[in-house]
């Protein structure tokens, strides 16, 4: 009885990365318990390559082939190649500044970016260091004004005069901006489709892990599916509000809670 004999192999490299081909030879039955034991994904023995495909074929006789084409997972790019499965495989974290104005800082206090304007007195009120919105009372407006600059306090009248500047010289603060892309590389468009099932302009969190990141809640802001070459990009990105109470719950659906009602009507 003939056993599965190596019988080549052959390495290509090219823009696109390294992979190799490696063919052995048996009886039928040997090339068949071979091909039952392989899962598209399995490593090679060095570790460094998939299987992404296989084909068995008659060669003369009793004799058949089955050919094993094996990629580096690195080729091509940084996208984990996949095949057979769904959903992202890999993930990122992009971590930015933006500009937020003072009014929406959890701390914030009107005296931060507004003059006081005072008329008739010198007196500072209490209620200047812990203001919070420029609206005064009829009682409070008698005597003081809230101005954004020195100059608008003529507009006032001459009576008027510069009480208190601002205690802080900008109108904006920065905080970080946090954004996570999951993605995956697939050999059909069909394996690349979760990635259009994304939950677009609705709370959830991201499949792979949020990287610690304490924020309240993230929004997709939906998915995407490309080709490149002969495979398929698919990706997904979420991200946090720059607003510290999180995405609005009454603007934005939660995709969770839909999850969470299916799953509990599967079990009834």
């Amino acid at each position: 009885m003939l056993k599965l004999k190596h019988k080549s192999a052959v390495m290509t490299s090219n823009s696109g990365g390294t992979s190799y081909r490696e063919i052995y030879y048996g009886t039928r039955e040997e090339v068949e318990e071979r091909s039952g034991r392989l899962a598209i994904g399995d490593r090679d023995k060095s570790g460094e390559y998939e299987l992404v495909s296989w084909r068995t074929r008659q060669i003369g006789g009793p004799i058949y082939e089955i050919e094993l084409m094996w990629e580096n997972m690195n080729s091509g790019s940084n996208l984990r190649f996949l095949v057979g499965r769904h959903g992202p495989r890999e993930h990122s974290l992009d971590v930015t500044v933006m500009s937020v104005p003072l009014e929406r800082h959890a701390d914030y206090r009107t005296n931060w970016n507004y003059c006081l304007a005072a008329k008739g007195t010198d007196v500072t009120p209490a209620w200047w260091a812990t203001a919070t919105d420029p609206v005064l009372t009829a009682s409070q407006r008698a005597s003081y004004r809230w101005v954004k600059t020195p100059n608008a306090v003529s507009a006032l009248g001459e009576s008027w005069h510069l009480l208190k500047m601002p205690t802080m010289n900008c109108e904006s603060w920065l905080m970080p901006s946090y954004t996570i892309t999951e993605f995956s590389r697939h050999c059909t468009l069909r394996d690349a489709s979760w990635a259009a099932a994304a939950c677009a302009g609705k709370i959830c969190s991201p499949v792979l892990g949020d990287f610690g990141v304490d924020v309240v809640n993230w929004l997709s802001l939906g998915g995407q599916i490309c080709p490149d070459g002969r495979r398929y990009v698919a990706k997904v990105v979420y991200k946090a509000s720059p607003d510290p109470a999180g995405w609005d719950t009454t603007l934005y659906e939660s995709a969770e809670n839909e999850e969470t009602e299916e799953q509990e009507e599967e079990e009834e």
